[in-house]
């Protein structure tokens, strides 16, 4: 009898992310959005019949072009990237708020797409990454195995990424 036997889905995954654009910065003749963004990835887990958490992570973020860090290859404006959150963390008006950001994050520049939508992906792809994170921990602390099982809420079409990033 099915209605007898357990579940095998255990666990529940979701994120979700909210933009704002809050202000613009330019660059020579050019006027770019900076856009900030709320992210929360959560996820629950069956015991007994009974829906409990297992976790809830926060992340605040926020997404500028690339041209606000002054560097040239990947490896530098990674370096100029850190730099720039260390010093926006220390900002008094962040700390008058009590909020620290997460991650700075780079919007590309070499496409016609509307900026404002450029920094939105970048969120969208870091919440996403931050999902893929969440489900490798549940598998490697072998929460996530044979009858007992994770849904995740959300699309299952991921772009390729590299998987040397995630720990694998």
């Amino acid at each position: 009898d099915l209605k007898k036997e357990p579940s095998w889905f255990k666990y529940f995954l979701d994120g979700s992310r909210y933009t704002y654009k809050v202000d613009d910065m330019s660059f020579g003749n050019n006027v770019y959005p900076i856009i900030a963004g709320q992210i929360g990835i959560s996820c629950c887990k069956r015991k007994d019949k009974k829906i409990m958490k297992e976790f809830f992570d926060r992340k605040i973020v926020i997404s500028l072009p690339t041209s606000a860090v002054d560097a040239d290859f990947k490896a530098e404006r990674d370096i100029e990237r850190l730099r720039l959150l260390e010093k926006l963390n220390k900002s008094e008006k962040l700390k008058q708020k009590n909020l620290q950001l997460n991650d700075v994050l780079l919007y590309n520049l070499d496409t016609d797409d509307k900026y404002e939508n450029k920094g939105i992906a970048k969120i969208q792809d870091y919440m996403i990454e931050c999902e893929k994170k969440a489900v490798i921990e549940l598998v490697k602390s072998k929460k996530v195995k044979e009858n007992a099982y994770l849904l995740k809420d959300g699309s299952l079409e991921y772009k390729v990424t590299n998987n040397k990033d995630m720990n694998l």
